[in-house]
Formats: C-alpha cells, structure tokens, sequence
C-alpha cells in the first residue's frame, strides 16, 4: 500500500508526492517497462534465482528541476545482498536523491509541512 502526500511550505511551495511500495507496480513488464534494460542485469539474475523484489515510489530530490518528486525505486535481493536501483527524475530525466523524509523546503530551506492525502494501491 502507498500513502499520498501534499507538502507545502510557507513560501508558496507545494508538491504531491506518492510514497510506498505496491502490488500493482511489481510486475516485470512493468518493471522492465520503467527501468533502463542496461540497469536491470543484477535484478534479471536475482528474478532468474527466485531472488525477492519490489518496485514503489520514494520522495527525491531533483537539483536540475529544484524540487522534490516521487522517484520509482526498485528493491531486489541479489547473492544475499539488498540492492537498490533509483530511477531517474519523472519530470526532466535528470538523476535524483532518495529523501527518507521530505525534510526542508528546496526553495527556502524551512521545514515542509507534510499532509497525508491518500492511499493508493
């Protein structure tokens, strides 16, 4: 299950982010269909293994938009291992930090005010 969140900020900003891991988005036409096929070689092995896997949606950071987004991130086990792939920025492609929170605002560096809107699945 994800959860919605709006984020605003006394500054004027405001973003509609959408945070968790679903059942929906793990499919592996899916997954395959919004990752990059060169990314997905340690992930192809792990599902070729009967390896565990997710895909959900994190807050990030994008500096080339300067805002926050929801990020596709896909979580597999490989060897053992817990691997993490980031997709890139949904908005212009540019690459992404992973926030485990929304944390300040991007404009003026005050605390965001997070409201839950919804849960999506």
């Amino acid at each position: 299950m994800g959860q919605a969140f709006h984020l605003s900020c006394g500054c004027g900003y405001q973003k509609d982010v959408f945070v968790g891991e679903v059942m929906m988005s793990m499919t592996l036409p899916k997954i395959r269909k919004v990752f990059a096929e060169a990314d997905l070689s340690g992930f192809e092995r792990a599902v070729a293994n009967g390896e565990d896997y997710g895909m959900g949606s994190k807050i990030a950071y994008c500096a080339k938009c300067d805002g926050l987004v929801s990020a596709s991130v896909l979580r597999y086990t490989e060897e053992g291992e817990t691997k993490v792939l980031n997709r890139t920025c949904p908005d212009c492609g540019g690459e992404v930090v992973i926030r485990e929170t929304a944390g300040n605002c991007p404009k003026c560096g005050k605390a965001l005010r997070e409201d839950q809107s919804g849960r999506w699945d």
